[in-house]
């Protein structure tokens, strides 16, 4: 696992902000974390742009859908699409970065 992410470069930058000072505070998480909003609203837009194009086809077929689809709920879908992808990225960042700044620097080699 460490050799996974010493190729991907998490764990130099992480140790080399370690080394430079920046002890397991939000300096170190900051750039992470910023990455993993923008990879949870790109992820969660791409969910929403799948779910329309779903919806559109679907109701080109069934157009008795149109019935059960409120503006309303789709809005509401949209918003929960939108925090659940934001939410889960920046979960899962903020815990992989957490354990990795915790390890000790000779163990993060072994």
């Amino acid at each position: 696992m460490n050799s996974a992410l010493r190729s991907h470069g998490w764990l130099s930058i992480t140790t080399a902000l370690i080394i430079a000072g920046v002890i397991a505070g939000i300096l170190v998480r900051l750039p992470f974390l910023e990455k993993a909003i923008a990879n949870g609203v790109l992820s969660s837009l791409l969910a929403i742009g799948m779910l329309v194009i779903t919806l559109y086809f679907s109701i080109e077929q069934l157009p008795e859908l149109m019935e059960l689809e409120s503006p309303f709920r789709l809005a509401i879908l949209v918003v929960m699409i939108l925090a659940l992808g934001i939410g889960i990225s920046w979960g899962s960042t903020y815990m992989s970065v957490r354990k990795y700044l915790r390890i000790k620097t000779d163990l993060l080699y072994t």
